[in-house]
Formats: C-alpha cells, structure tokens, sequence
C-alpha cells in the first residue's frame, strides 16, 4: 500500500536474536574437543514434528548411508546428502552426492552444491570409514568441506554455498577440525570402493576402518583465512581422535596419546595409550578410550603435562563389538561417562548401571540403574550418542532421557520405538 504522499511506506527489517538457551553442532563430535555434548537448555524429548524435507526414502538400511556429516552453525544445517536412486544397488545406475544446507528452524532449502565423488552406494553399511562423518565443519559464515574423495577442503560461504576458498596442498583430506582461526587435518587414502560391497561378506563382520596405509597419513595445520600451511608431518592419527584444545592439538597414535602446539607442530608430550578410539578434552584433562569384547579401558592424562591421572576398567556400552567406531565417552556435568557396570546388553529390559566418573581421580560418583534404557542396551547402530548437558539421547530404536537431578534415578524410554536414521 501507498502512504499520504503517494510514496511506498519505508520498509522496516526485524531480526528476531539468537536464543541464548540454543547450542550449535559445528562438528560431527559437537565441537573440536570431541566432546559429544550439547550445551542447550531448550531441548528435551521431542514430542511432535517441526518439518520434514525430502528424500522421504533413503537407500535400505545395510548399505552406504544416503545422508553423512549433519552439522549446524549460526541456524543453519548443512549435510552432505545422496539423491541417488533408492530403490536398487547397481554399478550402472550412479549416485547422485550434494553438500545441502537448509534453515534449522523451518527446513527450507538454502542452497546444494554437488560433489564429484564419494563412497559407492554398494558398500555394506559399517565399512565405510568412520571418518567420513567428519568431512564437513560449520563456523561461522562459512563451512569447510571436501567436495570429493580425494579432493582439497573448500570454504564455502555458508549462506549461499560458493566457493570462497580452496586451501591448496589439503588434497585427501579425511578429517577436518577447526579452532582459533587454524584447521587441523589428518589426510589418508581413501577410495571410492573402500570397504566390502554388499552381497560380498558372508560373516557379515563389519570394519570401518581398513587400518593406516603406508604413505598415506599425514597431519597438517593451515590458517582459515590466507590458507597458509603452519606445519605438516606424517604422523598418523587413529579415526576420529583428532582435537583441539586451546593452543594444542591432540590425537590418538597405535601406542601413543599426543600433544603439539597448533601453530608450530611441536611436540609438547606424549604418553603411552594402545590403539584408542576415542579421545575427549574437557578443560585439563584429556580422557582416552580402548575396548575388547569383554571391556573398556578409559585413562585420563593431564592436559598440560601429559602425566597420567588414573586408569580404569569396566563394561561398556556396546557400540563397539560389530564395527569399529568411536567409544560412547562424554563429559557433563562435570563427571565423565560411558562406563558400565554389571551390564548384560543382551538382555531386555537390561542390567547394570552407567557409571559417571570423577574426572581427576575417577572414582565413581554417580550410578544410573540401566534397565528399560533400550537405546543404549540393544547394541550398535550406525554412529556414536549424543548427548545434551542434561539429557541423554539414545542412538538406536528410541531415545533414553536420564533425569538430571537425582543420582539413582531410573532411565526411561521418552520415544516409542522407532528406527532413527543411519
């Protein structure tokens, strides 16, 4: 409508602010310490749909997942999404991989970049490396992503997904963290066909992680902004143990934990740990986790010096006995979690308790009774938990919501069950 005068009213821009109660999801593991835990006081058990978006169908459940790396920054989601065909596996009928970015609060589309390559749909689900979930970084107005397999990582603006960057000598790039204006790398050969192809594997174990090839790992450190190399050398980092803490950068070796500066790739310590999975910083300390089938051993070092603190044993959450993958081992309210004790996951409605560990000395200072939680006791399913400061979401056929307050308190299933997506 016109004013008095025949002009156009002027126009008046209203931004609604960022929710302080809201957290953001920058990385596959929350945020560079790996730490999986949501630092967000608005969300609880979900109890209806806020909006959906295609595909309404995803490839079958035992082959490569259709969607990879979902992660969040400044109310935005950005994942990288197959929109292939779903109804068959086959050589002849190509897949069809984009980077997606949508609004987070009402699902519209933004913008989608297609990529040149990624893993072949025909590999069976559990192969495929582990670290692809951590291909895709939100901070700020940009993202950080390999737009192929064996591509460099490219800076894309977040709001309309061209290319703002491309960081030269990051080809093969297979993890990404970014902290304090730096990204930290681990680069590893990858191919398309890395893993069993389905139909193929009669005992139906399942790997995802081929081990380290020789000549093909390499750890870097480049600036965000001019895409300078500080420092690379060729140390190899196990999957999914690579963090930043501050000044430092943290990953898990064969037999070894280590620390370097982030801006001059010194080391600074190193302390005896075999083959760990996962690795967590939480202010000083920096907590490390191996596992057989018959238990889990979780040690916790020193930020700053290195020095051992304690040691511990005990029953796990199962995640890890059909594939390899990162351990369930978070950090909230102040009390470090993922061991169990007495725990006979086979078993319905479930034995034992989660333990919840002093950081500093890890003596036990919480037990929650695990029976009924089904999520968490009915085995692997395709990734790690995460978690919410006060809750607990489960990774499998429902979500398990722990109460906060009390110390013994039963945890319940808030979700009928239904398969969440892989």
């Amino acid at each position: 409508s016109q004013g008095a005068d025949g002009k156009q009213p002027a126009l008046s821009r209203l931004t609604k602010p960022w929710p302080k109660a809201l957290d953001q999801w920058t990385h596959f593991l929350h945020d560079p310490s790996n730490n999986a835990v949501a630092h967000d006081s608005e969300v609880g058990p979900p109890d209806r749909l806020q909006w959906s978006a295609e595909p309404l169908w995803s490839k079958e459940h035992d082959v490569t997942p259709s969607l990879f790396a979902l992660v969040s920054g400044g109310g935005r989601l950005f994942y990288i999404l197959n929109e292939g065909p779903v109804c068959t596996i086959d050589e002849k009928l190509p897949d069809r991989y984009s980077v997606v970015a949508r609004d987070a609060f009402n699902g519209v589309l933004l913008w989608k970049r297609p990529m040149s390559d990624w893993y072949s749909s025909r590999i069976i689900w559990g192969h495929i490396p582990v670290d692809a979930q951590r291909r895709l970084v939100a901070a700020g107005d940009r993202i950080y992503v390999t737009l192929s397999l064996q591509g460099p990582v490219v800076a894309l603006d977040a709001a309309s997904g061209a290319i703002l960057h491309e960081y030269a000598g990051t080809e093969r790039t297979s993890e990404i963290v970014c902290s304090g204006g730096r990204l930290a790398l681990v680069t590893r050969k990858t191919h398309v066909l890395d893993g069993l192809l389905a139909g193929r594997d009669g005992n139906r174990f399942r790997r995802g992680y081929p081990g380290q090839q020789e000549g093909g790992d390499e750890l870097l450190v480049v600036r965000e902004d001019t895409g300078e190399c500080l420092w690379r050398n060729r140390r190899r980092a196990m999957p999914l143990t690579l963090a930043v803490a501050g000044d430092r950068v943290l990953f898990a070796e064969e037999q070894n934990v280590a620390c370097l500066d982030l801006d001059t790739g010194k080391e600074l310590w190193t302390a005896s740990c075999a083959a760990a999975r996962t690795l967590v910083v939480h202010d000083k300390t920096v907590f490390a986790a191996n596992a057989d089938p018959a238990k889990v051993t979780l040690t916790a070092f020193d930020l700053t010096t290195g020095a051992r603190l304690w040691s511990r044993e005990a029953g796990s959450l199962p995640n890890f006995l059909f594939f390899f993958a990162s351990l369930d081992v978070f950090v909230a309210r102040d009390l470090v979690w993922g061991m169990a004790e007495g725990l006979e996951w086979n078993k319905e409605p479930g034995s034992g308790h989660l333990l919840g560990l002093d950081l500093r000395t890890g003596e036990v200072r919480r037990r929650i009774p695990l029976a009924g939680a089904r999520a968490i006791l009915r085995g692997a399913a395709c990734g790690p938990t995460r978690h919410i400061a006060r809750l607990a979401a489960g990774r499998s056929d429902a979500a398990d919501w722990p109460p906060p307050a009390q110390g013994d308190a039963r945890m319940s299933n808030g979700i009928d069950r239904r398969r969440k997506l892989c």
